[in-house]
């Protein structure tokens, strides 16, 4: 595999944060110290999709969201299957997606304010790579 300059230096500049991580952990709480004003939780299926968004004690007259929304034919056409091997994305691209999705989501859906945290759960199945005997 070729690895182009600008991405040797990604990979480059996340080796240094994990040794950073390593050296001098951070608390996650001082990152974002507020707790959440939405949580959620997104998925991506065959058919589409779609996440809720519920809101915390932290925002007022807000209702539930639930949301979704289904995949393109062209997003079914590239899409990496049994039967179609040469698609050219996996499921894992179409549960990121989902998840910002439902970020953005949750933000059009909200009224403005000048701060706003958010909690989304996804599950990010990755890909096999290898196989391992068992023993």
């Amino acid at each position: 595999m070729r690895i182009t300059t600008l991405e040797r230096q990604a990979l480059h500049d996340w080796y240094d944060m994990v040794q950073e991580m390593e050296q001098r952990p951070v608390s996650i709480t001082s990152l974002d110290p507020h707790a959440p004003h939405y949580v959620g939780t997104t998925d991506a299926l065959v058919d589409g999709m779609g996440g809720v968004r519920l809101p915390t004690v932290l925002t007022h007259n807000i209702q539930p969201c639930v949301w979704r929304l289904a995949f393109s034919d062209t997003i079914y056409q590239h899409l990496i299957s049994a039967q179609n091997l040469a698609g050219t994305i996996n499921n894992s691209e179409l549960k990121l997606a989902t998840a910002v999705l439902g970020h953005v989501t949750t933000l059009r859906m909200v009224p403005p304010i000048p701060y706003i945290s958010t909690f989304i759960a996804f599950s990010l199945s990755l890909p096999s790579t290898s196989a391992s005997p068992r023993e």
